[in-house]
């Protein structure tokens, strides 16, 4: 199993608690041995294994990216992929946006995740609006997915055949809505009516 977990009281405030830096955590069921994959020096969440078990993706916030004093949930979380076989970390997504819900697709070569991520743009911010992106591990090519032009969208979860993703989105005169977009083909004509219709 793999899990994010708070040890140490790294904001010196006395307390250990989710104010503090969580490092990422392996378990061997069988053996009960645990491993670190990212220690508790920056604040690493949100841990997921590829689907063949050698690489794990998870978020880290490691620089203070709103300019406030300190590092915190409140600053942008790069995305990483660290490499089990090789012991290595590989930095997919900057922390210039605000990354969240990492998930591989099926055949392990992609990563879905939410993000204030916009090309040609400095910066994203937490309170910005969240779209979904896929990457591409080998390339770090970022393609967005669902815009977030007019909505936030959250929780990413994909197909077992990795074609599409269903994902949660506030969007006109809704609290919340289930949604589905497809990954490697624009909406045909059908959908965009659909889609109008529903939202404007």
């Amino acid at each position: 199993i793999i899990y994010s977990s708070w040890r140490r009281d790294t904001n010196g405030d006395g307390v250990i608690d989710v104010r503090d830096n969580s490092g990422i955590y392996t378990r061997n069921i069988m053996t009960g041995i645990e491993t670190v994959i990212a220690g508790d020096d920056y604040n690493n969440m949100f841990p997921v294994f590829s689907p063949d078990g050698t690489s794990v993706a998870y978020l880290s916030v490691r620089r203070d990216t709103n300019r406030d004093g300190k590092i915190d949930s409140m600053d942008n979380p790069g995305l990483y992929l660290h490499d089990l076989v090789r012991r290595k970390e590989y930095l997919l997504v900057s922390d210039k946006s605000f990354n969240k819900f990492p998930v591989f697709t099926p055949d392990g070569k992609k990563i879905v995740f939410i993000s204030s991520w916009r090309d040609g743009q400095d910066s994203g911010d937490f309170f910005e609006n969240k779209g979904i992106y896929i990457v591409n591990i080998v390339s770090q090519k970022i393609n967005q997915i669902v815009s977030d032009k007019y909505y936030g969208s959250r929780s990413p979860v994909i197909s077992p055949k990795g074609d599409c993703i269903a994902y949660l989105s506030w969007r006109r005169d809704t609290n919340r809505g289930l949604y589905l977009a497809y990954l490697d083909r624009q909406p045909d004509r059908e959908d965009l009516r659909q889609w109008i219709e529903a939202n404007l």
